[in-house]
């Protein structure tokens, strides 16, 4: 752990330029009913063994949204801005396998302070905060590939979902529950592939 505390540091999170053979449709169910993909097992693989998978460390940061009550629902987010995964430019963002107790707490830590009265959506995380929660394992995965593979391509690699839900004009939801995969089809940005567990 303070090896890895004094790379980060030295090396600034600079992600190097490592070629990954990992593609979004090999999607592996285990006897377990876990889901593999990109080489983690949700539920399973830690951030810490993301970060030596992949060979680079994630901007960690502490996403913030409200709930219909406004009351902040928080994520913590390992972020990969520049994966290049199967030739492509990727961006990767595995969410920690957090309690509801933890992320207040670190919401709490990260909000002291802050003077902006403008409501933020995200918190950069301390270098300390984050060594803390590096054993966390991944509860799910987000894709997001540079160019966008397009429907037809889509429906070849991963088959016609069981579901299809309209958000809105611009987005549609395919959903493929017998892996855990839910896709958002986005016609003003790049489509983003969801991974989590199977229900």
């Amino acid at each position: 752990m303070i090896g890895t505390a004094m790379m980060i540091a030295v090396i600034g999170k600079h992600e190097p330029e490592v070629k990954l053979d990992y593609v979004p449709w090999d999607i592996r169910v285990l006897e377990n009913g876990a889901s593999h993909v990109f080489g983690i097992t949700l539920g399973k693989t830690t951030i810490q063994e993301a970060n030596q998978l992949y060979a680079s460390f994630a901007e960690t940061k502490l996403e913030v949204a409200e709930d219909e009550a406004n009351y902040p629902k928080l994520k913590l987010l390992a972020v990969y801005k520049e994966l290049i995964m199967n030739g492509m430019n990727t961006q990767l963002q595995l969410t920690y396998q957090l309690e509801q107790d933890a992320l207040n707490s670190i919401y709490t830590k990260v909000s002291v302070g802050d003077e902006n009265k403008t409501p933020r959506t995200s918190f950069q995380i301390s270098p300390e905060v984050e060594m803390q929660y590096l054993n966390t394992p991944v509860a799910s995965i987000r894709y997001i590939p540079a160019i966008a593979y397009g429907e037809d391509t889509i429906r070849q690699l991963f088959g016609q979902p069981s579901e299809e839900v309209i958000v809105n004009e611009s987005q549609r939801l395919w959903r493929y529950p017998e892996s855990g995969l839910t896709i958002q089809i986005n016609t003003d940005q790049t489509d983003t592939f969801i991974y989590t567990p199977i229900q």
